[in-house]
């Protein structure tokens, strides 16, 4: 294969995981919060994207680990 083309679809790939990561983690990162919201705080949202602008604090991730911890593990190993 020429190396140039080689060199290009390392790129290609490499930006396109960074994606599908990035995707992934705030996906998991909604779904937590919206878990937070409503097993914690009682609130049901309408939209899964609507508590994109709420971050949890550790200690409130801690509430709700045990309902993702799957999620997160297999993230994480």
């Amino acid at each position: 294969m020429d190396p140039a083309l080689r060199d290009h679809a390392d790129h290609v790939l490499e930006a396109n995981a960074k994606k599908v990561c990035r995707d992934a983690f705030s996906n998991a990162r909604l779904q937590v919060t919206n878990a937070f919201l409503k097993t914690v705080k009682g609130q049901v949202t309408t939209k899964f994207r609507d508590v994109s602008d709420v971050y949890l604090t550790a200690e409130e991730y801690g509430q709700v680990s045990h309902i993702y911890y799957h999620c997160f593990h297999s993230i994480i190993v």
